[in-house]
């Protein structure tokens, strides 16, 4: 799976911290889970790759499967948070104002790394790849990110209730099952992009909703943990025997229901715990960049190496961390440029 799976910012940055005390879900805690979903989706493309070196059979394939698993609920976590932070950054009505910021926030960190990373591979040497790159294809994480965002900025034009317009774009994201089921996609394309939803009802319902899962949280919480025993079973297979195909639509169904009770449990965790530490916060608020250049640093800088697999995806992943922050550092700063070139070329009567 080549340049597949990862994120963006859940809450934006500049948000005051007072958030923590009204808001379902605390910036702390969505930077880390993001940052445990950045490494379930590295794991999960680590463990596919394993496989080309070592044939593994028995408990050991088992368990390299359970990885391989890891990367949709990972992606499940990515597009909750995105939701429930495209709610809580829009303020008032819709506008071309949010729509240019959601460029700058996600879209322009994708084109300026992903460029940079096409030039070093070869370039972009025909239309087809150049459509790939505008669009996100070869990332699909993006592509489907692009078209959720794209249906919510235009959802969210309309005049009509809160509640109507959640149900429009639940019908928007059954429609890209459909499509991308018929179209032959991986299951990988879909099955995640419910947890869009949930996050968008999580912000718009949030008052209502930060009561109830305060008081029923436990019990939630450990009814849910153990309803996705059973799923994790059925999903690896029982006796280890291979799951149903790709294909067989009750899989399909079956993936979109495990990944929407993971969603749910992490939310009500993520409402009731407030986590610590700086390490994973600080995974979490470059998960765009560990997505998009962890299959470049492995493929493309050490997977040449002569040293045992193992060492190779720890250096990988060491160095993955490292140039991500890079990115994270020079984004910040390009954007701030950007702000500053705006702002002189705003007249004095300008806002």
């Amino acid at each position: 799976m080549n340049k597949q799976t990862s994120s963006t910012p859940a809450l934006q940055p500049g948000q005051s911290s007072d958030l923590a005390d009204t808001s379902l879900l605390r910036i702390q805690a969505t930077d880390w889970f993001r940052g445990i979903a950045a490494l379930m989706v590295v794991a999960s493309h680590y463990a596919e790759w394993w496989a080309w070196f070592i044939p593994t059979e028995g408990n050991a394939e088992l368990f390299r499967l359970a990885l391989t698993k890891l990367g949709g609920y990972g992606v499940s976590l990515f597009f909750l948070f995105s939701g429930y932070g495209l709610v809580k950054s829009l303020k008032g009505r819709m506008n071309l104002s949010f729509a240019l910021r959601r460029l700058e926030k996600v879209y322009l960190p994708y084109l300026l790394v992903v460029g940079t990373l096409e030039l070093v591979s070869g370039g972009l040497s025909s239309p087809e790849k150049l459509w790939a790159y505008l669009s996100g294809y070869d990332y699909w994480y993006m592509m489907v990110l692009f078209l959720l965002y794209l249906g919510f900025i235009l959802l969210w034009l309309l005049p009509c209730p809160k509640s109507l317009r959640i149900l429009f774009l639940g019908l928007y994201v059954f429609l890209l099952l459909l499509y991308f089921h018929g179209k032959g996609m991986q299951p990988f394309w879909y099955t995640s992009n419910f947890a869009f939803v949930l996050g968008v009802m999580a912000a718009e319902y949030e008052p209502a909703l930060k009561g109830w899962i305060k008081a029923a949280g436990p019990f939630l919480i450990a009814f849910m943990a153990m309803a996705m025993v059973p799923v994790i079973r059925s999903g690896l297979g029982l006796n280890g025997q291979p799951p149903l195909p790709p294909e067989d639509i009750r899989l399909v169904w079956q993936s979109v229901g495990a990944e929407l009770l993971w969603t749910l449990l992490i939310l009500c965790l993520a409402v009731v715990w407030n986590p610590h530490g700086r390490f994973m916060p600080l995974l979490g608020k470059n998960s765009l960049y560990i997505y998009l250049i962890h299959t470049f640093v492995f493929m493309r800088c050490v997977n040449s190496l002569t040293c045992e697999i193992a060492v190779r995806f720890a250096l990988s992943a060491l160095l993955t961390v490292l140039l991500a922050l890079l990115c994270g550092l020079a984004m910040k700063g390009i954007l701030r440029l950007l702000s500053t070139q705006v702002g002189k070329g705003q007249s004095p009567s300008e806002p």
